[in-house]
């Protein structure tokens, strides 16, 4: 597996229905029951609820994403980035033969909204991922590049 931008926000891009620096987007930790990135045609789910297994570790918080921004990166690379600070998940506590595998970032067009109507974002298997929780504080940290490019 790897990082990925599922195709539905692509599609929101390209109709305008989602800013990246204005938007509310969330950090949801996956552990290892998840199929974010594993079902058949995993890139083509529309909505959360549209995952065989979502895989939210159990005891973690679903975290608001900050300080989002975009760069854009002219020569040689001519993309532009999305940009997005660390994310503190706490203290995750340890969850019976499964270890967090991945950070699955969602677009929620509405506050409050169901998994129904949220839309994947990114699946990221960057740093500190895969770990097994130990009770410990767990802070996701995006490559500070960006988390994904259009170019």
């Amino acid at each position: 597996m790897a990082n990925f931008v599922y195709n539905e926000y692509k599609k929101q891009l390209l109709l305008g229905g989602t800013v990246w620096t204005t938007g509310v987007f969330k950090a949801m930790l996956a552990n290892s029951s998840s199929t974010c990135a594993s079902q058949p045609g995993y890139k083509d789910v529309n909505t959360l609820s549209g995952f065989t297994t979502l895989g939210r570790h159990a005891g973690s918080t679903d975290q608001t994403l900050s300080a989002n921004t975009v760069t854009e990166n002219a020569s040689p690379t001519s993309t532009a980035a999305a940009v997005a600070g660390n994310v503190s998940f706490g203290a995750i506590a340890l969850e019976a033969g499964k270890t967090m595998i991945g950070v699955l970032v969602y677009w929620e067009p509405a506050s409050g909204a169901a998994d129904s109507n949220r839309i994947p974002v990114f699946w990221s298997e960057d740093s500190p991922l895969p770990v097994a929780a130990s009770g410990s504080a767990v802070t996701w940290r995006p490559n500070a590049a960006g988390l994904f490019y259009i170019g």
